[in-house]
């Protein structure tokens, strides 16, 4: 999903390229058939190409609608996650008093790392491709290799070795369902 004010016309004709190549091949071939051939029993009547157009648009505005709807409902779980992110640091602190206190604290500290581990393992998840994602055709895989994520180069295992201790990382990574519950489970 691209969530940026506009395309760029590089971006659109690297995306689309093997589209419009099958694009300007069919319909060069189609106009080249009918005008070497001159068959009119061929020929769609103006009002059914108007009424397949409105169509086409009313499906185009439904889909466009819930691409907004996703992309709000994306920004309303990013607000909130970045507003318990706050609470939690604060009621951390205010458990154990100043910063310098808490950096003192082994537990406090297991907390926020554990907070910052389970961060990046949602981080990875999120950006896992779905099954009904089209990732694997071929513009759109050459249009992300073009614009790598920093979760594409890097293996979350890796990342998340840092925010534990070494028996709770042997742990985070044996497991083999929901790693995200998971560590939110050694948090509580």
């Amino acid at each position: 999903m691209h969530l940026g004010k506009r395309y760029l016309l590089k971006e659109y004709i690297l995306w689309t390229q093997w589209e419009i190549y099958y694009l300007l091949a069919w319909s060069t071939a189609v106009t080249a058939l009918l005008a070497l051939t001159h068959w009119t029993f061929l020929s769609v009547p103006a009002p059914l190409l108007t009424i397949m157009g409105l169509a086409v648009a009313i499906v185009l505005a439904f889909k466009n609608a819930q691409c907004h709807a996703r992309i709000n409902e994306a920004l309303a779980f990013s607000a909130q996650l970045n507003t318990n992110s706050g609470i939690f640091t604060n009621k951390l602190l205010a458990t154990v008093g100043t910063l310098e206190q808490a950096e003192a604290a082994p537990l406090v500290k297991a907390m926020f790392y554990r907070h910052f581990g389970w961060l990046t393992g949602l981080r990875f998840f999120l950006r896992q491709s779905r099954v009904w994602e089209n990732l694997h055709e071929r513009g759109n895989k050459k249009f992300l290799e073009a614009l790598p994520t920093p979760e594409s180069k890097s293996d979350p295992k890796e990342e998340l070795k840092p925010y534990f201790s070494e028996a709770e990382y042997q742990r985070v990574v044996a497991h083999r369902g929901d790693r995200e519950a998971f560590i939110l489970h050694l948090q509580y």
